[in-house]
């Protein structure tokens, strides 16, 4: 998320949400104002004893591959139970608020922002762990690393835990996630199998074997990687297939309500797509932050993507179908 964020350059001052710049440009100073503000918030962090962890951004970017978007557009930080409430203090001091809406039952992250621009999403878990958040913070803080970040070292997770965390992030976001597909490739490629094999172990340790499979094999290398692996694989074959392909998730949620059992079951599975709760939505979509109007407006948009999405998935799903095994 970027607003209006403003970057000084010599004696200059960039906008980089102007659309006059480059995208090279934009994806500079972008990375640079998110760096700035990653510097200042683990120095504020540091100087009142908070523990923090940076999730990808800067530990991660070297391994995107070139040829298209590289920048982060806000600082993502794992904090353990005991500190969150100390961590609030910082960020709130520091001018952050919490974004309205931003917080769900359950959610694992929270979205500070700041009047210019600068977005910190408070990370208690990583989707895709089945460890409680304590548990899974002893062990990504056991073996910490450090990244440098604007001349400043910065804690971080370790390389084998990087590779666990950007494979379920890459699940997590999907087919349509393009930027974590394109970074999950990127790590395959680059990171040596002996570290994967420690990310197996730390998967394991987390709970999240299964999870951190299917985000591997979200991507053509990461498929040969968790065979080498000798990684489980949970998709249906209509999920490998539409993954395989470059498909999208449509076809593999309507396989899913296809797969749901009971009359009841499925009315709920739509009921969750084209009604969710309000936070819900404003945590979705901007629109629905604006005032009761805006509301309306992103439920009518939403339902409008539902169909949409529903019709796309029957058509693909009936395509895979006639395939075969």
């Amino acid at each position: 998320m970027e607003m209006g964020r403003r970057v000084r350059e010599g004696r200059k001052t960039v906008d980089v949400s102007s659309p006059q710049i480059t995208p090279r440009i934009h994806t500079i100073a972008s990375r640079l104002a998110v760096d700035a503000a990653t510097v200042q918030v683990f120095g504020a962090l540091g100087a009142r004893s908070v523990s923090a962890l940076l999730l990808k951004g800067p530990s991660t970017a070297p391994w995107m591959p070139p040829g298209g978007p590289d920048y982060y557009s806000d600082t993502d930080i794992l904090v353990g139970p005991p500190e969150r409430s100390s961590a609030e203090i910082v960020l709130t001091a520091l001018g952050f608020e919490l974004l309205p809406g931003a917080t769900r039952p359950g959610a694992h992250d929270e979205h500070w922002e700041r009047s210019d621009g600068a977005v910190v999403d408070v990370h208690r878990t990583i989707p895709g762990v089945g460890v409680s958040d304590a548990d899974l913070w002893a062990v990504l803080s056991r073996d910490r690393a450090e990244v440098e970040v604007a001349g400043a070292l910065i804690p971080t997770l370790s390389v084998p835990a990087r590779c666990v965390h950007i494979a379920l992030h890459a699940l997590q976001n999907g087919v349509q996630g393009f930027r974590s597909l394109r970074l999950l490739g990127g790590a395959v490629e680059s990171v040596e199998d002996t570290v994967w094999v420690e990310a197996v172990r730390l998967a394991a340790e987390l709970d999240a074997t299964e999870a951190f499979a299917a985000g591997l094999r979200m991507v053509s290398a990461g498929v040969q990687l968790a065979n080498r692996l000798d990684l489980p694989s949970t998709y249906t074959r209509f999920e490998v297939a539409a993954l395989a392909g470059g498909g999208r998730y449509d076809v593999i949620s309507f396989d899913r309500f296809k797969q749901t059992r009971g009359l009841e079951a499925k009315a709920q599975f739509i009921r969750d797509r084209l009604a969710p709760t309000p936070i819900e939505l404003r945590w979705r979509m901007p629109l629905a932050r604006r005032g009761p109007a805006g509301l309306v407006a992103a439920y009518l948009v939403n339902a409008g993507r539902v169909f949409r999405r529903a019709l796309g998935g029957l058509v693909g799903w009936v395509r895979l179908s006639r395939r075969g095994p």
